[in-house]
């Protein structure tokens, strides 16, 4: 539930102008550091992510740098149906309990719509990915899904997912397993 809180209060901030930077074309970009720091962590070690080695020093992993861009551009058309086009993007390092660092990767891009009989609610396509890797080991998490989504950007958001890799969510309660943001 955090994360479908989180991409709700995000979007709706993106959508009333919080913390963003007009660019061109009518595009919102908003541009920091991610925030809070995420942590991934093996069922054995309280985390959820089962991708992560039960032992060992890449049992656990902690981001220390992370900057995101966001941008979003929102449209009506002539009858009044508004779209809204978000693409995200973070990159960052993290490091594991021996010190080995990490680069990792997210994305999420989305397109919502909603309808000329119900101006309130959007509905469209997600896809989410967070790739971690060591550039001198073995470890690499591949995590992803593309789902539709629903929401009104204020009281629900809700996802069916239609494909997914590695172990992103829970779709259910939409709890972070091996993508954390």
């Amino acid at each position: 539930m955090k994360r479908i809180a989180v991409f709700a209060v995000a979007v709706a901030a993106l959508l009333l102008g919080a913390g963003t930077a007009v660019a061109g074309h009518g595009d919102e970009v908003v541009v920091g550091p991610v925030d809070p720091p995420w942590v991934l962590a093996n069922p054995s070690l309280g985390g959820e992510c089962s991708f992560l080695p039960a032992t060992g020093d890449a049992a656990k992993i902690t981001m220390l740098t992370g900057i995101e861009r966001s941008t979003t551009h929102t449209g009506t058309n002539g009858n009044g149906v508004t779209t809204i086009k978000n693409f995200t993007r973070a990159t960052g390092t993290a490091v594991d309990q021996g010190g080995h660092v990490y680069n990792w990767l997210y994305k999420n891009q989305f397109s919502v719509s909603n309808t000329r009989d119900n101006l309130d609610v959007y509905s469209g396509i997600m896809v989410d990915s967070f790739t971690l890797d060591d550039p001198h080991g073995p470890l690499l998490l591949k995590n992803g899904f593309r789902a539709v989504i629903t929401t009104d950007f204020a009281s629900f958001f809700s996802s069916d997912p239609l494909n997914s890799f590695g172990d992103p969510i829970d779709f259910g309660t939409g709890a972070a397993h091996c993508d954390p943001l």
